[in-house]
C-alpha cells in the first residue's frame, strides 16, 4: 500500500468514526428518524383494513383511504366515536369523509421518504459529477479536439430542442422522461464512437485543440439555478406536467437540488487536489479517473453527506408546501402537506394541522440537527 491509498483508507475510516459520533450526539432525533423509516418501509402492514386470515393483526385497521361513515364529519381525538372495540379508535380524529388521520400520516411517511430519497440520491449524483468536474479541471487543465466540441456540443442542442418537442407532445410523465433519458444515452455513445472513428482514420483530427472552461461554465449554471427560489422554478414546470407522480416530482426536486452538493464538492475538490499524496499520485502516472475515484472522492465524503443530508430534508419540505398549496401529488395521494390542506377547509379540525405539522417540523429538525453534528464533528 502506497502513502496515497493509506491516507485515502484513513479518510474512510475518520469518517465513519466521524458519522457514528454524530449519531451518538443525536440519539433523539436518531430514534425519531428510525421510526419514520419504519413508518414508511411498513406502512402497508402497519395501518390496513384487517382480514380474515390475519396471524398478527395490524396496528391500525384503517387503511389511508378507508372511510368510516359512522366517525365522519371530523371526530376528534377526544370525541365520542362509534365504534365496535378501543382497536377500531381514531387516535388522530378523522376528517370530513372519515378517513383516519394516524393512518394518512403513516403514509405520507412513505411519500416522504420516496420524494425525499430518490431526489437526494439523484441530486447527489449529478451535484457530486458536477462539482468534481468543476474542482478537478477548474484550473483549466481540460483540453478537447475542437471537432470534438463541435460534435457535443451540437448533440447538446440537438437534444434541448427534442426536450421542448416532449414537453408539449401531451405525454405521461414517464414516457417524457425515458425518451429524453434514451435520447441522451443515444446521441452520447454516436458521439464518442464518431469522436474515436474520427482519430482512428484522421490523424489531423486532434492537432486543433481548444481550452474548455468547465469551472466558469458549470460555476455559471449553477449560480443561475440558484438565483431563483426552486419553489418557483417547480411551479412553472408543473404547468407543463400536467399529473406529476412520486417519481417525476423527485426529479423536478432533484433537477433543483443538486446545486447546493456541486458547490460543496468543487471546494472540497479544490482543497484535496493541492494536497501532496494527489500530486504524487499524478506524478507516479496514476489516470485522472484512478485519482478522481481512488484519492479525491474518498476524501470529501464528509462535506457531501451532510450536504446531501440538507438536501433530504428540504425535499420533504418541498414536497410537503406543493402539497400543501395543492400542486403537487394528484388528490388521491395522502401526504402530510394534503393532511395539511385538508386542514384549511375546517380550521376547528385543529388535530388535522397539529399532527402533520409537528411530524414534519420534527423530522426536518431532526435532518437538519444531524447534517449539523457531522459538520462540527467533522470540524471538531
Amino acid at each position: 500500500m502506497n502513502a496515497g491509498d493509506a491516507l485515502t483508507a484513513g479518510g474512510r475510516s475518520n469518517r465513519f468514526y466521524r458519522i457514528r459520533k454524530a449519531i451518538r450526539q443525536t440519539r433523539a432525533a436518531t430514534l425519531f428518524l428510525f421510526a419514520v423509516a419504519l413508518c414508511g418501509a411498513f406502512g402497508n402492514q402497519i395501518a390496513r383494513v384487517p382480514q380474515p386470515g390475519d396471524w398478527v393483526p395490524p396496528l391500525l385497521p384503517y387503511a389511508a383511504t378507508t372511510q368510516d361513515a359512522a366517525n365522519a364529519d371530523y371526530k376528534s381525538p377526544f370525541d365520542a366515536q362509534e365504534i365496535a372495540s378501543v382497536y377500531y379508535r381514531h387516535w388522530l380524529g378523522t376528517d370530513q369523509i372519515g378517513r383516519d388521520v394516524a393512518a394518512g400520516m403513516i403514509a405520507g411517511c412513505r411519500t416522504a421518504l420516496v420524494v425525499g430519497i430518490v431526489s437526494t440520491l439523484l441530486g447527489l449524483v449529478f451535484g457530486l459529477g458536477v462539482g468534481l468536474a468543476a474542482g478537478y479541471w477548474g484550473a483549466g487543465t481540460a483540453r478537447a479536439p475542437l471537432a470534438t466540441v463541435a460534435l457535443w456540443g451540437s448533440a447538446a442542442i440537438f437534444w434541448c430542442f427534442n426536450c421542448f418537442a416532449f414537453l408539449q407532445s401531451g405525454l405521461s410523465v414517464a414516457p417524457v422522461f425515458m425518451g429524453l433519458i434514451l435520447l441522451g444515452s443515444l446521441l452520447g455513445a454516436a458521439c464518442w464512437g464518431a469522436s474515436r472513428l474520427l482519430r482512428s482514420f484522421f490523424p489531423v483530427y486532434g492537432r486543433w485543440s481548444v481550452v474548455l472552461p468547465v469551472d466558469a461554465f458549470l460555476m455559471r449554471t449553477v449560480e443561475i439555478l440558484q438565483s431563483i427560489p426552486p419553489l418557483l422554478w417547480i411551479l412553472v414546470l408543473l404547468t407543463i406536467v400536467r399529473r406529476p407522480s412520486v417519481w417525476s416530482l423527485s426529479a423536478l426536486i432533484a433537477f433543483f437540488g443538486w446545486t447546493q452538493i456541486a458547490r460543496i464538492a468543487r471546494g472540497e475538490t479544490l482543497r484535496v487536489r493541492r494536497l501532496e499524496y494527489v500530486e504524487a499520485a499524478e506524478a507516479l502516472g496514476v489516470g485522472r479517473w484512478g485519482v478522481l475515484t481512488r484519492h479525491i472522492l474518498p476524501n470529501i465524503g464528509t462535506p457531501v453527506w451532510t450536504g446531501a443530508l440538507f438536501n433530504f430534508a428540504a425535499a420533504i419540505l418541498l414536497e410537503s408546501a406543493l402539497s400543501f398549496l395543492g400542486l403537487g401529488l394528484p388528490p388521491e395521494s395522502v401526504t402530510w402537506g394534503s393532511l395539511l390542506h385538508d386542514a384549511q377547509v375546517y380550521p376547528g379540525a385543529w388535530w388535522m394541522a397539529v399532527a402533520p405539522g409537528a411530524v414534519i417540523f420534527l423530522t426536518i429538525l431532526s435532518l437538519n440537527q444531524l447534517a449539523e453534528k457531522m459538520t462540527r464533528t467533522k470540524n471538531g
